[in-house]
């Protein structure tokens, strides 16, 4: 599960004067939003706008209690605030249960600071525009416990990452080069996971990606054989991008030009040639690249159009992305009917039946045996040791939600058409447990993408 929760500084009467205010009020919102965090009970949780406060004092001890653990990443510029002020801060976290999964490493993408570090005479735009958004992400690599060998499903490492996306329609620009700096740095990170090109203290260090020293002085640059390429990888998270945007080309593509029209005609001004590790491994030419292999759930045909519900605005703006040769999509939860909006007289989200401006996204995967694509890295007793990739899980919706909740468009702000589940055609007839695979289920949140954050 993914979500975007609405942070509480951001949910005001003038920015949604068509909610209730007593629908609005954060206690409200607040459990109606763990209510269905709890209905869903899904083995990996992604949230955006969570607030330092409700993150330490309400979402963390209250998932404990579901044997959930967690990791927080509030924006940047908490930096400068005092004690007080930091607590309204939000940010990203990932919540997962203890008994299914451990946590190996964690990492932190601060954009402002990335493009710092990256660029080694940064422009006037890259200045004024890029290093002046203080977006994160971040990212989880864990690992699946129980038994282990042919049959067991213990031991498979999996990576997660969610992240907040600028917000800004009239900075297309931004959001571009974040999104290859989330990518890029990601990269790195696995790959130094994977090869030990750190410390294990450096690498379990959840500080370790607030650096003063630039990252390409403490990462080696990935090569095209990087073991990167064999970590299975999930990318969920507000994006603030439609569907057409470069940002969403660029993930599913792979590559972009510097020529595409986000950039705003700014493409070369940014001089990505003085980029310290993107002139190695994210430019090539013309031609701006990762090496993720990404496909997407929610696709327009399977159902989902909408993610941020407001008066002014409904669009698709939050994805789930996975490695497509890891996982298996088997399923996702749908939205509720656009008639039923309608019927109802309902303009836009937040509302009575809605705590946040986004619904929450479900989806289930499957991570298929890949036994040939190298080894992963993972700890026992204190010491390394190498393991093939087979498969790893998240969470099996369909013991996520019962079909009572999913015919009802009132329970827990969510509806769905089919039972409330698209079902993938399945390219693969054997989608059996007996290989030792594991069932995941993930999902994704919106923001309105019209007030500034």
């Amino acid at each position: 599960m993914c979500y975007n929760l609405l942070s509480p500084s951001y949910a005001t009467p003038n920015m949604y004067p068509y909610c209730p205010s007593w629908a609005l009020n954060w206690d409200y919102r607040r459990r109606f939003i763990l209510d269905e965090i709890r209905m869903y009970h899904a083995n990996i949780i992604c949230l955006q706008e969570v607030e330092t406060d409700q993150f330490e004092e309400i979402f963390k001890p209250e998932l404990k209690k579901l044997n959930y653990d967690a990791v927080f990443l509030p924006k940047s510029r908490r930096r400068t605030m005092d004690m007080k002020d930091c607590k309204k801060v939000d940010g990203c976290a990932i919540f997962w249960q203890v008994d299914k999964f451990e946590k190996l490493h964690e990492f932190h993408h601060e954009f402002m600071f990335s493009c710092s570090n990256m660029c080694e005479n940064p422009t006037p735009l890259m200045l004024n525009r890029v290093m002046t958004r203080d977006n994160v992400a971040l990212g989880v690599i864990f690992e699946t416990k129980g038994p282990t060998g042919a049959e067991g499903t213990g031991g498979r490492q999996f990576c997660v990452t969610t992240g907040h996306i600028h917000w800004d329609p009239e900075h297309s620009d931004v959001k571009m080069i974040q999104t290859i700096l989330w990518t890029s740095e990601l990269w790195a990170y696995i790959d130094q996971f994977l090869t030990g090109s750190s410390s294990t203290s450096e690498r379990n260090s959840p500080t370790n990606s607030s650096r003063s020293t630039p990252l390409s002085t403490r990462i080696p640059v990935p090569g095209p054989s990087s073991p990167a390429a064999s970590m299975p990888v999930i990318l969920c998270g507000d994006l603030n991008s439609l569907p057409d945007s470069g940002v969403v080309e660029f993930l599913m593509r792979g590559s972009l030009p510097k020529t595409h029209t986000d950039f705003l005609n700014n493409g070369f001004e940014y001089m990505f040639e003085d980029w310290r590790l993107l002139e190695k491994w994210a430019v090539d030419g013309d031609t701006l690249r990762h090496r993720f292999t990404f496909d997407r759930a929610y696709r327009d045909s399977q159902g989902m159009r909408t993610t941020n519900f407001t008066y002014d605005f409904k669009g698709m703006i939050d994805y789930v992305l996975y490695s497509r040769q890891h996982f298996r999509l088997l399923g996702s939860l749908d939205q509720i009917h656009e008639s039923w909006f309608t019927e109802r007289k309902i303009v836009g989200c937040p509302h009575s039946h809605f705590p946040s401006d986004h619904f929450a996204l479900l989806v289930e995967l499957e991570l298929k045996p890949t036994p040939q694509l190298g080894v992963l890295r993972s700890r026992t007793a204190g010491r390394s040791r190498c393991r093939s990739i087979e498969s790893t899980g998240l969470v099996d919706l369909k013991q996520s939600c019962s079909p009572s909740f999913a015919s009802d468009p009132t329970v827990g702000g969510l509806a769905a058409i089919d039972g409330g589940k698209t079902d993938i055609p399945n390219q693969d007839s054997n989608l059996g447990h007996s290989d030792g695979n594991v069932n995941l289920s993930t999902g994704s949140g919106l923001i309105n993408k019209q007030r500034k954050r």
